[in-house]
């Protein structure tokens, strides 16, 4: 039972991979191929931080950060407070409404995934469960004798 679950559980997964993958529009692809290749090159300069064969980024100054927070303030009305540790980034209202549907969507997104990819999961730990409890293997049960005759 459990391997006939984990298999349609790896056939849920890789049929949602399969669909995701022929569904994609052209510029879908292009970005995922190209944040493949970012990820790809960015490993390749951390590993030659690593060995020695490139030196590490310098820190960001003061002065530059200034000037990224003035244009993210100008051109997108983006701003930010610091208070000890601890940073509050503020956008204009479309952004903040865009991001807050954002992330209500994701959340029920998430929610359905978990229902979808937990389903079998959960039956299948359910059953195990009540067999468990039917069989009882930590009680003893005394030997039935065969009747005679």
């Amino acid at each position: 039972m459990w391997l006939i679950g984990i298999g349609a559980e790896l056939v849920l997964l890789a049929g949602t991979a399969a669909y995701s993958r022929l569904t994609e529009s052209p510029r879908e692809r292009e970005l995922r191929l190209w944040a493949d290749r970012s990820r790809r090159q960015w490993q390749a300069y951390e590993d030659s931080v690593a060995r020695g064969l490139e030196r590490p980024p310098q820190a960001i100054t003061p002065a530059q950060k200034a000037a990224i927070q003035a244009l993210l303030r100008d051109s997108l009305g983006v701003t930010w407070e610091t208070h000890g540790n601890v940073t509050t980034i503020k956008g204009p209202p479309a952004f903040d409404s865009a991001v807050r549907r954002a992330t209500t969507n994701l959340g029920n997104a998430l929610l359905l995934a978990a229902v979808l990819y937990l389903s079998i999961p959960i039956v299948l730990v359910g059953v195990t469960v009540s067999w468990l409890i039917e069989r009882r293997p930590w009680q003893h049960r005394p030997a039935v004798d065969a009747p005679a005759g």
